[in-house]
């Protein structure tokens, strides 16, 4: 044995191997060291110095608890004072430019992340989910309900202070619903269908990140019904149209965040809402939270269509408290939340709900309001609370459910039904707004209005013509709702087409038959038919002629106006307005209810030549060519008694193209009603009858032949049905239009009680009633007609009860953005979309979740798996795996190890090589990549040990990613931090500065401390760390040349460029050699090994303490002359040592005297210098363990360690 190089090429710690068996290839410990990454590889070098580059917004006590790595070069530290000064600083790593953000003190609130109540929180915590997408920087912690966010392009909007609401990412909606301000009808024409249907109406607010608020609360339909029930000829119930065709509102233009306001209608039983007012605030001058008055909407279609999903959200269900956070895909995904409230009030005190149902019967008047609750149907009443955001409650029931049932009976048919609701229950502190909500049978009855039944024998003969065809089937039951009728059901025995020849029935048609009782009656109208015509073979138009002839009959004339001149221009053609008609009353005597009128006229155009006409009243067309025909039927049935024709025609006559006015004949004082023909006449020939236009009559003329009848039957007095509604209560109860705010815990009622008791009219309806006992819910009573339904915003009944549910499994998804086209729905997470997924609860809770390469990599405290993103697993009959494409955006979940993450989430780093992390449960240090996790500190590992103490004695396990180096640096208790190289395979070094932070950005490793943020490694001088001074260099490694044998060690060469303070220890032996001892040989620092110092130190009596004075110690007799200055001095039974810093006689002046007391026994202890030891021992072992120490802020560079060695020969 001669020299021994140590090499340290192994270029990894290991402090595992016994150094009895260790080679003088690897070292056991590196503090402030690198191996490799700054060049020179293989050769250990110290670290430079730290640079200060954002220091300007941080004040004293500040922290940093997160720092986050956003788009173009930039960082984004968050800054906490435990007296809640909060703050987030923008720093760019290419510009060395840093930017306050946002600050204040009340509502970001870092500090509860490090401190509760002014004491700090151990383990420590941090603020790991920050997220810049587009120019929005999200980030998230479970202190916080809900993830904040942050617009980069308008953070002066923060400069004057801003609320919770402004920086949270879920979007407040409107308070309420749209208000109607006026409705009205259209005037001079007739209305057409347009109107006839459902309509509500919504809002939502787009907000200055470009995100949507959900809908507001919708508006009772503004479906307003004619003043009273009116059947016409095809069985129709005209009553049941809409009284107005112009609806003005009103909404409120949002807070100082909304830029745009978008006004909705949506029809009943349609999940599209359609786009009717949309307003830029800024380019319309409107100002924050004022109304904006006079939208407009007249049923037209030419609107644009909001998507199915904005429309059918209720609410967005941001996560609550969420744990962690991760960008994927341009949304954000969520992992271990909480979603809900408890139902507790302002007090403390569970919520129980209680209330009290009064039904309200009304009698019906004509022209007021008509909105009901039909009768016989079951209903079921619920309660629902809102937050400011309509995140709400499930549908509430009292304890005693019955208590929330409600049905109106048969009788209530005739009757205008309501509910008031007194309410005896507090609200949950947290509610700010409340509804009710109903759970109610859906409507399938159908209501038949007859008019033609016949009795035969004890069968009733329901004729169901025009629109009851499809109303009535065979196995059908059907009961009677007209006035005087009684509840009971009768059997459908058939419904099919009957002819007059069958002798049952007097008119053909289609017919439902019914047996009859003794209870069933029906009543024939008195009166006789009427039925009269005329066919006017010839009538002319001869230019500049007067001509007016008809033939004159009972109850009916038809003839032109005597001053119309019937010039062939196409101008007068076209504003032909002289047709008329007249109807005289008392030709018809009373109109009896179910009575038919009938009126027919056809008005058949030609021309003809002049020359070939004959004069006279019979003259005769020599040459006739037919045009067109114009044909006028109208059919009205009476629904109820008129004292005369004329009040059935004035109310029920509904032709646009006709005025009419009622009149009396001069000569026999008889009443009548003359129609004219107006200019829509004129419009309808335009519109309908081209042909018109085309005609090149020259020296022509106009001929017109006028067919015509009137027809009038007296029927049966009519009797209404309704069918047997099918259906079941559905499981939705669906909100009433009505909103009730909810201020410090109180109602805002629309009365109370003399003991002050809420009560509420809530305004519910599914219906309109006409005090006949028809109720109606569809236009005209038609069947497959539109329908009256509020099943916009539906909730669930939940039978274990309302409450905070904590996801401690589950990951959700929010919306996408989309830069190029401002689309911003990250804040849109919808549940009907179902847009979560569970994960199995035996791996414990979710820690942490990655965006790793397209996936999601998923950390649970005792396992790791992978959730793909917009893929599933295929796998063959083989069992052989591939990936397909998928429509759901959360796809299969694969468990990937038994490792997990435990309680430090923090310990996770996605790196381009996989994911670091710590697992302390299993004493593991871990990389995840792919389907495969690799311990990095397994048995014989070289730092399995040491690893384990490490995850046993820390608790914060901070994790960092320095690319530059390729290490992954596990932070321990913000103390010190040790550093992984994949490349080295193994632990290269401890770095033993402090740090609020640490993290990899940009190729760079940046740690903060006291609220400064440093880069490392930048300056030359060296060690000099983060703000904290100079540090040490240190490497520990062992020189064992030979396994079998004592060795004594005599001299150490350092193939260096500093020599080093050198810490010698054997199994027997140890020694120090400073740094001054060496001398420098050409390029190597050489220098004997110093004898050994344990346990050889020479010591001298003192004696006893008699006193102490300041750091002055008295003694009985004088020091011995073999003690020195910068000797020790030892306290007797008590392991003290003190440095002697003065002697003067019996007196010595210590360094300290603590813990020393008069009468300790002392003695003095030799300090050797570093130099010869004459009674020292030669360093002799098994194995020698060298830790070279430097503090120098110069660049060191150390390649080797030779060690001079022979046998020992005891």
């Amino acid at each position: 044995m001669a020299k021994v190089q140590n090499l340290f090429i192994n270029g990894r710690m290991d402090s595992d191997t016994d150094y009895s068996v260790v080679d003088n290839k690897s070292y056991v410990r590196a503090e402030n060291m690198r191996i490799a990454g700054e060049g020179n590889d293989g050769a250990f070098k110290n670290l430079k110095g730290s640079e200060l580059v954002s220091s300007e917004f941080t004040v004293d006590g500040m922290q940093v608890v997160g720092i986050g790595e956003g788009n173009d070069n930039n960082l984004f530290y968050f800054l906490a004072h435990k007296n809640g000064l909060s703050k987030i600083v923008k720093y760019n790593t290419e510009t060395k430019v840093s930017e306050l953000i946002i600050q204040d003190n009340t509502v970001l609130r870092f500090d509860l992340v490090r401190w509760n109540n002014g004491v700090e929180i151990f383990p420590y915590k941090y603020i790991l989910n920050i997220d810049q997408i587009g120019d929005m920087l999200h980030f998230s912690n479970e202190n916080w309900k809900y993830t904040r966010v942050i617009n980069l392009k308008r953070i002066s909007d923060y400069a004057n202070g801003f609320t919770e609401k402004d920086i949270s990412l879920i979007k407040e909606p409107p308070l309420l619903a749209p208000i109607v301000t006026s409705k009205t009808a259209s005037s001079g024409i007739e209305f057409y269908e347009k109107q006839n249907k459902f309509i509500s109406f919504t809002y939502r607010y787009k907000y200055s990140d470009g995100s949507f608020s959900p809908l507001s609360f919708y508006t009772e339909s503004v479906f307003e019904t004619q003043d009273n029930i009116d059947i016409d000829d095809k069985r129709s119930n005209k009553g049941m149209t809409n009284k107005y065709d112009n609806i003005v509102l009103s909404v409120n233009s949002g807070n100082k965040n909304v830029t745009d306001v978008e006004v909705y209608a949506r029809e009943h039983g349609s999940n599209t809402a359609y786009l009717i007012y949309s307003a830029n605030k800024e380019k319309l001058g409107i100002l924050d939270n004022a109304n904006i008055d006079n939208i407009k909407y007249n049923y037209s279609t030419n609107y644009t269509v909001l998507n199915d999903k904005d429309t059918n959200l209720l609410y967005s269900n941001v996560p609550n408290y969420p744990k962690t956070q991760t960008a994927v895909g341009n949304r954000l995904v969520y992992g271990n939340y909480k979603e809900g409230y408890e139902l507790l009030d302002k007090n403390g005190n569970d919520v129980l709900i209680d209330f009290e149902i009064t039904k309200n019967k009304n009698p019906y008047i004509s022209g007021e309001n008509n909105k009901t609750i039909i009768s016989l149907i079951k209903n079921k009443l619920a309660v629902i609370y809102y937050d400011d955001y309509n995140v709400s409650s499930t549908a509430l029931l009292p304890i005693d459910q019955t208590d929330a049932d409600f049905e109106f009976d048969y009788d209530d048919r005739l009757t205008v039904n309501s509910l008031s609701v007194k309410l005896l229950n507090n609200a949950p502190k947290w509610a700010t707004k409340m509804k009710f909500g109903v759970k109610t049978e859906p409507l399938n009855f159908e209501v038949v209005h007859s008019t033609i039944i016949k009795k035969v024998a004890n069968k009733l003969y329901i004729l169901l013509d025009a629109n009851n065809r499809d109303k009535i089937k065979k196995g059908d039951y059907i009961f009677p709702i007209s006035d005087g009728s009684n509840y009971k059901e009768y059997y459908v025995e058939e419904a099919k087409v009957f002819n007059t020849s069958e002798g049952f029935v007097t008119e053909e048609g289609f017919y439902a038959i019914i047996k009859l009782d003794e209870d069933f009656n029906i009543i024939k109208n008195t009166g006789y038919d009427i039925k009269v015509g005329t066919w006017v073979k010839r009538n002319v138009y001869i230019p500049n002629t007067i001509l007016n002839f008809s033939e004159t009959l009972k109850t009916y004339t038809l003839a032109f106006p005597l001053d119309y001149q019937g010039t062939i221009d196409e101008q007068d053609f076209i504003n032909n307005e002289g047709h008329r008609m007249i109807i005289v009353y008392d030709d018809y005597s009373q109109i009896k209810k179910g009575t038919y009128f009938t009126f027919f006229a056809k008005f058949t155009y030609g021309d003809f030549s002049s020359s070939d006409f004959s004069s006279g009243v019979n003259s005769t067309f020599k040459r006739f060519t037919f045009i067109d025909d114009v044909v006028i039927r109208k059919e009205y049935f009476a629904d109820k008694d008129y004292e005369n024709i004329g009040d059935l025609l004035k109310e029920k006559f509904d032709d646009y193209r006709f005025d009419f006015e009622e009149k009396t004949d001069i000569t026999t004082g008889k009443k009548y009603l003359e129609f004219n023909t107006n200019s829509f006449y004129a419009e309808y020939l335009r519109d309908t009858y081209p042909s018109f236009l085309g005609t090149k009559l020259d020296s022509w003329n106009l001929a017109v032949r006028k067919t015509s009848y009137i027809d009038l039957k007296r029927g049966y007095v009519p009797i209404n049905f309704r069918t047997i509604n099918k259906e079941n209560l559905n499981e939705f109860y669906y909100e009433t239009p009505k909103t009730y705010i909810i201020s410090n815990g109180n109602y805002l009622a629309d009365r109370y009680d003399v003991d002050g008791k809420p009560i509420f009219d809530i305004e519910y309806y599914n219906g309109f009633s006409w005090g006949t006992g028809v109720e109606s819910y569809k236009i005209k009573d038609e069947f497959n007609q539109k329908e009256l339904n509020y099943n916009f915003r539906g909730t669930l009944y939940e039978p274990n009860g309302y409450k905070q549910i904590h996801r401690k499994n589950d990951i959700t998804y929010g919306g996408l953005y989309n830069y190029e086209l401002g689309i911003n729905n990250l804040g849109i997470f919808n549940a009907s979309e179902v847009n979560w997924k569970t994960l199995p609860s035996h791996y414990g809770e979710i820690q942490r979740i990655i965006s790793t390469k397209g996936d999601i990599s998923v950390y649970f405290t005792n396992a790791t798996g992978i959730v793909t993103y917009g893929k599933s697993i295929i796998m063959d009959l083989t069992a052989n795996e591939s990936v397909g494409l998928s429509n759901e955006v959360l796809g299969d979940f694969i468990d990937v190890s038994s490792y997990g993450v435990c309680d430090n989430p923090e310990s996770v780093v996605n790196t381009p090589l996989g994911n670091y992390f710590t697992d302390t449960k299993r004493r593991r240090v871990l990389i995840h990549n792919g389907r495969e996790v690799q311990e990095l500190n397994p048995v014989q590992s070289g730092f399995h040990k040491e690893g384990v103490e490490l995850l046993k004695t820390y608790k914060s396990f901070l994790g960092a990613y320095d690319e530059s180096h390729g290490e992954y640096v596990i932070g321990l208790d913000n103390k010190k931090s040790v550093a992984f190289n994949l490349g080295q395979k193994g632990f290269v070094s401890y770095f033993t500065n402090s740090f609020d932070y640490i993290k990899g950005a940009n190729g760079n490793l940046y740690t903060a401390y006291k609220g400064e943020l440093y880069q490392n490694e930048v300056t030359k001088k060296m060690n000099d760390l983060v703000g904290q001074g100079l540090f040490s260099s240190s490497v520990k490694f062992v020189v064992n040349p030979q396994m079998d044998s004592d060795k004594i060690f005599k001299a150490i060469e350092l193939q260096s460029n500093q020599p080093f303070d050198t810490y010698i220890k054997t199994n027997y032996t140890e020694s120090f050699i400073p740094a001054k001892n060496y001398e420098l040989k050409e390029s190597f620092y050489s220098s004997a090994i110093l004898r050994n110092t344990k346990g050889n130190r020479k010591s001298y009596g003192v004696g006893k303490v008699e006193s102490i004075v300041g750091n002055v110690l008295k003694f009985s007799y004088p020091i011995s002359n073999s003690i020195s200055c910068g000797d020790s001095l030892m306290v007797k039974d008590k392991s003290l040592e003190y440095e002697i810093i003065n002697i003067n006689g019996k007196e010595l002046t210590l360094s300290s005297v603590s813990q020393i007391a008069i009468g300790d026994i002392c003695y003095g202890i030799k300090k050797y210098d570093g130099m010869f030891r004459p009674d020292g021992d030669p360093i002799r072992g098994k194995w020698m363990e060298v830790t070279l120490k430097s503090d120098t802020n110069e660049e060191i560079i150390l390649n080797s360690v030779t060690t001079e060695v022979v046998e020992s020969k005891l």
